[in-house]
């Protein structure tokens, strides 16, 4: 069920992922026309099948028990949830407070537009609680046109994911994906942070960042650090309920 590290994870990180658009209630077009879980790596037959089988697994009773038993014989430090695939009912997401709850010294993190679906926020309201989990609520320009203006929760902020370099990014932003990060460099966007490892930049073999090395997303120190070190043009609201 957990498989260690990919080319942007880097090698510290464990992920559990499930099939793209059939575990994403929240998707909007945005998010689905440039979906990096649909094409590539994720079309080979032994991926599909493996996410299948994840999907599988997490519908059964004993999900969290077997969770559990996985995490601690890995012994993970860092897991994320979801690198494909998403929070796709309430029952799904109590499940994994089990598991957070289980482990307070592991630290969790996950991206999700299932906020976007009222009876899943009120369960993803239950596992933000949890001091061990990172929870981002994701957004594009599809749930700015709406009005869909993400709820705030203690503890969770909002990455937005950025479709082309002009388009502009909302006030409640605090980090920002960018899809078309490869053309040109760029690190802040109206005082927002972009993510260290999609900001363009050109590195030398093997000194590209990871999530690994980053830790932004998932380590509240590291998040001071960059504070320290780019003070001006950060934007602090980012980093008010890092615990």
């Amino acid at each position: 069920m957990l498989i260690k590290g990919n080319s942007k994870l880097g090698e510290q990180i464990y992920h559990f992922s499930l099939p793209a658009h059939e575990a994403c209630p929240g998707e909007t077009t945005a998010c689905a026309s440039v979906c990096y879980a649909k094409n590539g790596f994720y079309n080979m037959n032994n991926v599909k099948q493996s996410l299948r089988n994840s999907m599988t697994r997490s519908r059964q009773a004993d999900f969290a028990e077997k969770m559990i038993e996985a995490i601690g014989r890995r012994k993970i430090d860092v897991l994320r949830i979801h690198v494909s695939g998403d929070f796709y009912n309430a029952e799904y997401v109590r499940k994994w407070v089990a598991i957070v709850t289980r482990y307070p010294n592991v630290k969790f993190y996950a991206y999700t537009r299932s906020w976007r679906i009222a009876e899943i926020l009120e369960a993803l309201r239950e596992l933000a609680m949890l001091t061990n989990i990172e929870l981002w609520w994701s957004a594009d320009k599809v749930t700015d046109e709406l009005g869909e203006i993400p709820p705030v929760v203690d503890r969770v902020r909002v990455a937005y994911m950025q479709m082309a370099d002009d388009e502009p990014v909302p006030a409640y932003t605090n980090l920002v994906f960018r899809v078309n990060y490869k053309q040109t460099v760029i690190r802040h966007i109206d005082r927002k942070v972009v993510c260290p490892v999609e900001t363009g930049v050109k590195y030398a073999e093997g000194a590209r960042p990871t999530c690994s090395s980053c830790k932004l997303c998932y380590r509240a120190q590291a998040v001071r650090q960059q504070v320290v070190d780019d003070p001006v043009s950060v934007d602090r609201s980012m980093f008010q309920s890092v615990t």
